[in-house]
């Protein structure tokens, strides 16, 4: 039976999920990102963008969406991609101490993409002087996933919190928490 660090050891085995903010624009216009996350919208629409149907309204909206909140982009491995290519977008809820991820994995996102992006961040968080906390809520049929990423993990560094009894309108809601290096500065 492996431990959590064998476990990160063999999912990170080659290389590591690269994540980073969002570019939109730059000297020579949209960037590649917008490109492919529009492309990655009009097959599965992201969903605070569920009705935008052209280009230069998405853009647009992405624009407006990333004055409120950070954007995060997730390049890993992928059969689509000639090296690495953009598997999720990630935009985090901020107040200084605590952050809230949501994320959207594109079409083309392997069951492998998406535990390497949840492992990726997640350390990540963990070791960012910059959070406090990192809370992730989630609906039954993901909460298998969380519950897999809390085996990749010490003991209590990413663990369950509870669950909310009916806390979505689509049902009961998983709470998991991370803490960050915030407390310790």
């Amino acid at each position: 039976m492996k431990n959590h660090k064998q476990r990160r050891d063999l999912l990170f085995k080659k290389d590591r999920p690269y994540i980073r903010p969002l570019q939109i624009v730059d000297e020579s216009g949209y960037t590649k990102d917008v490109r492919i996350i529009w492309v990655a919208h009009k097959n599965k629409p992201i969903p605070f963008l569920a009705d935008v149907k052209t280009q230069e309204e998405f853009v647009k909206m992405m624009i407006e969406a990333t004055h409120r909140l950070p954007f995060y982009v997730v390049e890993d491995r992928n059969s689509e991609f000639k090296d690495k290519g953009i598997v999720a977008l990630i935009a985090t809820k901020e107040d200084g101490w605590r952050i809230e991820p949501h994320v959207h994995f594109f079409p083309w996102a392997t069951r492998r993409n998406i535990l390497r992006t949840c492992i990726g961040f997640f350390q990540m968080v963990r070791y960012s002087r910059n959070i406090g906390v990192c809370v992730v809520r989630s609906l039954k049929e993901n909460a298998g996933l969380f519950d897999k990423c809390v085996n990749y993990f010490p003991p209590n560094v990413f663990h369950r919190v509870g669950r909310i009894p009916m806390g979505d309108a689509r049902g009961d809601e998983f709470l998991y928490s991370i803490r960050g290096r915030k407390w310790a500065a």
